[in-house]
């Protein structure tokens, strides 16, 4: 289920490459590429993790809350990543024509999903 999830969100957000559903060591659950356009896209995922492993201690120490949304945007390539409950994490890489808005919209959807189909 957690694969036709991930497709669902590739194929329905513009200019999205691939997505990839992480536990919260950074571990891939399930990752779903189009057209194999993301080769890395794991190793992407599970360093994103680390970065958001760190912002999320920060986080706690300035009292800010918890992290939702990360967003990292690079010359060829925007990186959204959605928290989810127990410490999980969806990464979705778009091309630099993606539609950002789309995404952060799209992926509250599938995070919804995801901590139900965990049972969280």
């Amino acid at each position: 289920m957690f694969d036709k999830l991930l497709e669902t969100l590739v194929d329905n957000v513009y200019g999205a490459r691939g997505a990839v559903f992480l536990d919260s060591d950074g571990e891939v659950v399930q990752h779903y590429l189009a057209h194999k356009s993301v080769k890395e896209l794991d190793l992407i995922g599970a360093y994103h993790g680390i970065t958001l492993t760190t912002c999320r201690k920060f986080s706690e120490e300035v009292d800010m809350g918890v992290i939702e949304f990360m967003i990292c945007q690079y010359k060829e390539a925007t990186c959204i990543i959605k928290t989810l409950n127990e410490g999980y994490f969806v990464l979705l890489a778009l091309g630099p024509q993606g539609n950002i808005g789309q995404a952060i919209y799209a992926l509250k959807d599938v995070a919804k999903s995801l901590n139900e189909e965990m049972g969280l």
